[in-house]
């Protein structure tokens, strides 16, 4: 090290910096508008950046991917693992997380922008990923540090330093460790047809969930379902799935600058009022004064 400045670095994050008054979830539309297209690669690993019409057709990724949707998707059907094919709106800011070796389909019926990065046995090793194909798929809401990293990993790629790229790289791989980390040990505590129904609340948050659907999911009755559910994680399905939405607007007050009413219907609340009164019942705080705190 030489102490000089990485000039390289430098000038590929100012070319993507928001003003402040702005940020990258405010309109996520924009900030990939500033990335580059196309495929670059860094050690152990790469990314892809691609604005496509609308379309269809098979999939395959051979290392970990993480895939960022830019652009929203209501269309978005896919098949995961099967010949089933369902429906599965995509907001910008979404996207997947898959396994190694993970092969699919989906079709889109918009034009779509969207980066996916995939990471090599290296980098997720070093991170304590061993096993990089045993972990259950992901759809929809992503962790919001993992999606910058992955956003500002491509934005490096080619104009910074080997050093603060791989460095990059690397905070990467230790961040989706995390995530795969946690999701593995919440599977390994629940039932499997309860893991289903948990499956089902993470991939329709947004949505209203009714406690026939959540029995659906598991292939049990209502009645069987809220007991066996209620004395695997402590709380009714109802409560859950509050808790699961507080939480996940927890995260995105902490992460963006959502506007309170964005960060409602994300989580499932249509009227911005009922989820301010919620939060605040369960937290203490409003919504903006949480986010200051």
């Amino acid at each position: 090290m030489d102490g000089h400045e990485d000039v390289t670095s430098k000038t590929a994050l100012q070319r993507l910096a928001w003003p402040e008054e702005e940020a990258m979830w405010t309109d996520i539309g924009r900030f990939g508008s500033r990335l580059e297209p196309g495929k670059l690669a860094w050690e152990s690993g790469h990314s892809t950046f691609l604005s496509t019409a609308p379309g269809e057709g098979s999939f395959a990724f051979s290392g970990v991917t993480l895939g960022i949707v830019l652009r929203s998707l209501p269309s978005h059907h896919a098949a995961y693992g099967s010949d089933r094919r369902r429906h599965m709106p995509l907001s910008a800011g979404q996207g997947w997380l898959f396994p190694a070796g993970f092969d699919g389909w989906c079709r889109w019926d918009e034009p779509n922008d969207f980066l996916n990065l995939e990471v090599g046995a290296g980098y997720l090793a070093d991170a304590d990923l061993e096993v990089p194909t045993a972990f259950r798929p992901l759809k929809g809401d992503l962790d919001p540090l993992l999606v910058q990293l992955g956003l500002n990993l491509h934005a490096a790629a080619r104009e910074s330093s080997t050093l603060y790229r791989d460095s990059l790289a690397a905070a990467f791989a230790t961040q989706l460790a995390r995530v795969v980390t946690g999701v593995n040990e919440q599977d390994r505590r629940i039932d499997p047809r309860l893991g289903r129904a948990l499956q089902y609340i993470h991939d329709h948050l947004a949505e209203d969930i009714t406690l026939a659907d959540l029995a659906a999911a598991a292939a049990m009755s209502p009645f069987h379902f809220s007991r066996c559910f209620k004395a695997q994680t402590g709380l009714a399905p109802y409560a859950f799935v509050i808790a699961r939405r507080m939480e996940r607007a927890k995260e995105l007050l902490r992460a963006t600058r959502l506007p309170v009413a964005e960060i409602a219907w994300r989580v499932g609340y249509r009227n911005p009022a009922k989820f301010a009164t919620q939060f605040k019942r369960l937290t203490g705080a409003t919504p903006g004064e949480w986010r200051g705190n």
